[in-house]
């Protein structure tokens, strides 16, 4: 079992897009739409391509490692506030688009979110470590 088996790559990818834009110094209105846009695409990418391969995979891990469930609650409760997490930074962006006093706020809320999203994935990753190489012995 694999971190990107968890992790769709087109999340990471859409995640890396954020952290690229974040580093860029400009304010002019072209990186505010594609602030958006990239936002917008990491909430579309985890709605429908992350959790649909987290609930798939978690019936799975519910009847192999029933003792993790707390951890399973944990996730799925995670799950749920960072995508309203992306949707509140995306708001926060379309209200200060084009303010380039805003920028530097905008641009500490999406590290904090993509900090929050690379703690979920590590998490979410020691949990099936936990349940199929640990307990299971890598079956």
């Amino acid at each position: 079992m694999s971190a990107a088996a968890i992790h769709p790559p087109s999340v990471t990818a859409a995640s890396h897009r954020l952290g690229a834009l974040v580093q860029e110094r400009s304010t002019m209105a072209q990186w505010w739409v594609e602030l958006a846009a990239a936002l917008d695409d990491l909430s579309d990418r985890m709605l429908n391509e992350s959790q649909a391969v987290w609930h798939s995979m978690r019936l799975q891990l519910t009847d192999d490692a029933p003792h993790l469930s707390s951890h399973l609650r944990r996730i799925d409760a995670e799950q749920e506030s960072l995508h309203g997490h992306v949707r509140q930074v995306r708001v926060l962006a379309g209200e200060a688009g084009g303010d380039p006093d805003q920028a530097m706020r905008i641009r500490d809320e999406v590290r904090g979110l993509l900090q929050r999203l690379r703690r979920h994935e590590r998490r979410t990753t020691r949990v099936l470590v936990d349940a199929y190489v640990v307990d299971l012995g890598g079956e």
